[in-house]
């Protein structure tokens, strides 16, 4: 696998990936760390601890790196199915509308005007990787030399002393082309669930199982 060249501006390639790993030794079950790397600098603005990769939880991350950072251009993530829907064809195999639709954070970042890229493989997210393989031995390290107990405690220490810490460290200069969020972008509004229904002739949509009727209006 040939190396790829860094981006050469700060926002132009975002690269975010989950690492499940025992990273507290009191903690009996594995956690997951959902981080986001700067291409061109190897800066983590954020990252944050969860008992599982999910939907909100990867929400969750994006929307405070770009509180942080502001917009970025692109992302670069795996196929989780959360990032990306993959369908399995076959000629004994249904494909539903639903299924054929896009995820929740493709449609909020193409809200956004930022690109989600799918890596074909590990090693395509190579700087994130290598990113994970340094919290899995300083992070952990650092987190038991300060008697760190809990994943409350371990949230506040990765940000507000470790990543500090790996930022002033481990990071390049960049040009920064990130970009502010506009006012007319209500980020609750943006990393939400949001479904497109057909309103019946009753007045009524169906959403979840459910007959939600709506109000008379013009």
């Amino acid at each position: 696998h040939r190396q790829r060249r860094r981006m050469p501006k700060a926002g132009m390639l975002v690269q975010m990936d989950s690492s499940q790993h025992f990273w507290l030794p009191l903690v009996e079950d594995k956690w997951w760390l959902i981080a986001m790397v700067d291409d061109a600098t190897n800066e983590v603005p954020y990252a944050a601890f969860f008992p599982k990769d999910t939907l909100f939880a990867n929400m969750q991350v994006i929307r405070r790196f770009i509180e942080i950072k502001g917009l970025f251009y692109s992302l670069y993530v795996d196929k989780a199915s959360h990032f990306k829907t993959t369908l399995h064809g076959g000629i004994h195999y249904n494909v539903s509308a639903e299924q054929d639709e896009e995820t929740q954070i493709e449609r909020a970042l193409e809200e956004l005007g930022i690109n989600i890229i799918p890596a074909n493989s590990p090693q395509a997210k190579g700087r994130i990787e290598v990113t994970f393989r340094l919290f899995q031995d300083r992070l952990i390290k650092e987190m038991r030399l300060a008697g760190i107990k809990n994943y409350s405690e371990a949230d506040k220490f990765l940000f507000e002393k470790f990543l500090p810490y790996y930022n002033a460290k481990f990071t390049h200069e960049a040009e920064p082309i990130y970009t502010p969020l506009p006012k007319d972008k209500n980020l609750d509004l943006v990393f939400c669930i949001k479904k497109e229904r057909t309103v019946n002739n009753d007045n009524t949509v169906a959403v979840s199982g459910q007959a939600i009727q709506i109000p008379p209006s013009d």
